[in-house]
């Protein structure tokens, strides 16, 4: 089965039903957590008390989670990962304070032993600098160490390309990552068939 994390920044009105369409498509059991994007963004430099700042990340993250939700034929909407794997289109919102929702992704991917991580996000991969850098270079292959080194401290709400407890859970249960650009959702369909475009992290 495959974990895909959508990054909050690729999310828009036109976006969601493109996503939905390709996720009634898939065959393999999928489970689907959606960042908070710019809603996240915009509110939480507001607060002052962490805690509370991110539950109003979080609490993006349930909006997205439900739009996406009632887009998606058949899917289950779901606010813990105590629940049974089935054939379908499983969707979370972020769950926990300090956790964003690459963190629940990889967490969901240890409970349910997945094959894959997908990262969805508004570049193409991994760089080896910022990416608007017009020297950058694109990673297509890295350990999950060499990741971990570039992800370490990242916070929920900042752009980032996974998150740092993510990784460790994934680094602990030895599942590998992709990071990929999710502006075309059809490429979900060419990962399940094997493809790996943009980063791969092992």
């Amino acid at each position: 089965m495959l974990v895909v994390s959508v990054g909050g920044s690729l999310l828009s009105q036109d976006y969601f039903p493109r996503l939905a369409s390709v996720l009634s498509r898939m065959k393999k059991p999928l489970v689907v957590t959606v960042g908070g994007g710019e809603i996240a963004r915009r509110y939480m430099p507001l607060i002052k008390n962490k805690y509370l700042r991110d539950r109003v990340g979080i609490k993006a993250t349930e909006l997205h989670a439900l739009v996406l939700h009632a887009l998606t034929p058949g899917s289950l909407l779901h606010a813990s990962l105590d629940f049974d794997l089935s054939p379908r289109v499983h969707i979370l919102p972020g769950l926990f304070p300090g956790i964003t929702t690459d963190g629940v992704a990889a967490l969901a991917a240890e409970r349910f032993s997945a094959s894959l991580v997908v990262n969805l996000t508004n570049v193409e991969g991994v760089y080896d600098r910022d990416p608007r850098d017009p020297g950058a270079r694109l990673i297509r292959e890295m350990t999950m160490g060499e990741f971990r080194d570039l992800v370490r401290g990242a916070e929920p709400g900042r752009h980032m390309p996974f998150d740092s407890f993510g990784v460790e859970i994934l680094a602990r249960s030895g599942i590998p990552l992709l990071v990929c650009s999710g502006k075309d959702p059809e490429i979900l369909l060419r990962i399940e068939k094997g493809e790996k475009p943009g980063t791969y992290v092992y």
